[in-house]
């Protein structure tokens, strides 16, 4: 069985590093107990050195899927890791308009 934590640590180096999260999940396959918990203690010195945060003191959250971030009108990109764009991002039409109407109704 595996632990989700790990799991999730894998998926954001996927999104870094594709090659480098494939290796690490087979061998976190391969291991047992001790070996895994050890695969996910280096997991955190590689997400550390490849985003270049302190997960003690930054709040780091997975960006929205490409597809929620892109729309008809781009108004720029989302940046995920250090200087690396992982998306345009944009309004659709139908987030326009209700973004107007709101604001129209609201007096601004």
């Amino acid at each position: 069985m595996t632990n989700p934590v790990t799991e999730e640590k894998l998926r954001k180096l996927t999104s870094l590093s594709g090659r480098q999260a494939d290796k690490s999940w087979l061998l976190y396959l391969a291991g047992e107990g001790e070996e895994r918990a050890e695969i996910d203690d280096l997991l955190d010195v590689v997400l550390f050195k490849t985003l270049g945060k302190n997960f003690r003191e930054n709040i780091f959250l997975e960006p929205p899927t490409q597809s929620v971030c892109q729309g008809e009108v781009v108004l720029g990109n989302v940046v995920y890791s250090p200087n690396k764009v992982y998306s345009s991002f944009g309004l659709r039409a139908e987030e326009i308009l209700s973004y107007s109407i709101h604001h129209l109704s609201q007096g601004c």
